[in-house]
Formats: structure tokens, C-alpha cells, sequence
């Protein structure tokens, strides 16, 4: 298949928590996820589950209030829904207006039971708004391009990382690796991993920025190749980052990846740095994606 009849290339990981990979099969456990999902799920689906949670709640309980008849609540008006889901709010909430009072033992028993579960269910949203507040996490920035370019005569993998935060990353551990498909002897095809090694893979502080180089020679697992041998073998570049935040005081992450539509190949990235005269270093982060041509031929692989 020539390489303009391939399909759009897809990303196996994208900067969210989970992957763009649709997986089947798996036997879902709720009970056993449930703190992990609520956890990795955006901040505005958190709040709409607990109000969905708390007008459900609620309303379980007004229908409840409701089943003991006209009596039940003194004050309400008879078989008047908002009057009991109110009153339920008020309960839950301990507010105690006083307008709406329980007037039957039964209304009591269920009065008692829904403190009880307005005591737990304030307790375990406390928690989980904590938990995800106290969650580290990293701001890593990645450059959205990387490029293959000369360096001393040798073809080179080059890729931008910067800490976003005003912070240090404390021994910050960069790994690289080459995922693509492959075909085996017996004729199986598998996903095939190949670490990319790093000149420089540690950063004892990451904080302004740093460039990752990768030298391609003999060992690389780019050796040999092309961009179209490369989109070929659908090749996507996986890059992660662990170190320790100096403010969490807690190891964090941070992760991204480039498919072959993301290489830039005889470009270099433009100069972050100014240093003005007798004046402090300029870091320019504007320019943190931007690559020029290299004034050498492409390397040739």
C-alpha cells in the first residue's frame, strides 16, 4: 500500500488521563473503579454528579415523606411535592427553618434515616473534593513538533520539555521510546517496542526548559529509516517524565507522544534564549514550537 492510500495515523496517547484506544472485552468493575474513575474524571462532571446525586437523594426522600400522607409534615400542603422535597433539603442540610416540622412517627424514622445519610454523603463528597484537589499532578509542556536535524556531522532526534509551573522538578527522568507495527516469521503482527536512548535523560532541575537529544547511529531505531517507511509501520514516538515537585513534595508525571506527521525533518527549533547586556536571561516561550530550516542538507538517516 502506497503511503497516501494509508489511513490517518491515530495516537495510542493523548494528554488526557486515559488513552484514545477503544478496549472491549474487559468485565467492567464498578465498585472496584469508582474512586479511580471519580478521581480521573474532568472537574465539571464531578459537580454534575454530585448535584444529580444530591437532587436524586433528595427526592428519594420527599417521595418517602409523601407515602405517609397529608399529616406526615405539619405545615405542608397536602400531597405537594416541592413542600416535601424542600423540606427533605432542609433535613439533609440541617438548616431547620421550622416552617415544615415532622408530624407522625414515621416521618420522624425517616427524618432520623435521611440525617444519617445527609451526615455520610457530606463526609465521602468532602473527601473525594479533597482528594482530587490534593491529587499532584504535573504541568509539563511539550514541544508539539519533534525534529530531526545535524548535529556535529550526525543526525539527531530533538524534542523541547518545559516545566509551565514557577517551580523546580526535582531530578526529572526522561524516557523515550519507538512503538510500531511489525510482521513475525510466522506471519503474526504485533506492536513492537524499542527504547530510544537519551544523551541527556536526567535533569537535575527542571525548570526553565530542556532539549532532549537522541543520537541516531547504529543502535538507534530509527537507523535506516524514512518518514515514509515510518508511516508505513504506523511508528509513534512515546516521551515520559517523573520527578519529584519540589512544592507537592510528591512524584509526579507527565507524558506525550509524536506520530510521523509531527516530525520536522532538516529543522531546528528557533533560540528560547536572550541575554541582554548587563540584564538577566530572557526566556521566551512564544518561541518554544517554532523550528527554522537548518542550513545543512536533511539528514539522511
Amino acid at each position: 500500500m502506497a503511503a497516501d492510500e494509508l489511513p490517518p495515523q491515530r495516537k495510542t496517547l493523548t494528554g488526557q488521563a486515559t488513552s484514545d484506544v477503544v478496549r472491549v472485552g474487559l468485565e467492567r468493575q464498578v465498585s472496584g473503579d469508582l474512586y479511580h474513575s471519580i478521581l480521573i474524571m474532568p472537574w465539571r462532571a464531578f459537580f454534575g454528579m454530585l448535584a444529580a446525586a444530591y437532587v436524586g437523594i433528595n427526592t428519594v426522600f420527599a417521595l418517602l415523606y409523601m407515602l405517609g400522607g397529608d399529616g406526615a409534615l405539619q405545615n405542608a400542603r397536602p400531597g405537594n411535592f416541592a413542600d416535601a422535597f424542600y423540606f427533605s433539603v432542609h433535613t439533609m442540610a440541617t438548616i431547620g427553618y421550622g416552617t415544615i416540622a415532622p408530624n407522625t412517627t414515621y416521618t420522624n424514622v425517616i427524618v432520623a434515616i435521611e440525617a444519617f445519610v445527609g451526615l455520610v454523603s457530606t463526609a465521602v463528597a468532602t473527601g473525594l473534593v479533597f482528594a482530587k484537589f490534593a491529587r499532584p499532578s504535573a504541568n509539563v509542556l511539550f514541544s508539539n513538533v519533534a525534529t530531526l536535524q545535524t548535529r556535529d556531522g550526525v543526525p539527531h532526534l530533538v524534542i523541547r520539555a518545559a516545566n509551565k509551573r514557577n517551580a523546580r522538578i526535582v531530578d526529572a527522568q526522561f524516557k523515550m521510546m519507538l512503538q510500531h507495527d511489525t510482521v513475525t516469521a510466522e506471519g503474526d503482527r504485533i506492536r513492537k517496542f524499542h527504547e530510544v536512548k537519551l544523551l541527556n535523560g536526567t535533569s537535575p532541575l527542571l525548570f526553565l526548559s530542556w532539549t532532549l537529544l537522541h543520537r541516531i547511529d547504529a543502535d538507534s531505531p530509527f537507523k535506516g529509516h524514512t518518514a515514509e517507511s515510518l508511516r508505513a509501520v504506523n511508528a509513534e514516538l512515546l516521551v515520559t517524565v517523573m520527578g519529584l515537585d519540589e512544592v507537592f513534595v510528591q512524584t509526579i508525571h507527565a507524558r506525550h507522544s509524536y506520530i510521523v506527521s509531527d516530525l520536522r525533518w532538516g529543522e531546528q527549533f528557533v533560540d528560547m534564549l536572550d541575554r541582554p547586556p548587563g540584564g538577566p536571561m530572557r526566556v521566551d516561550y512564544t518561541r518554544f514550537h517554532q523550528t527554522q530550516p537548518q542550513t545543512v542538507p536533511p539528514p539522511v538517516l
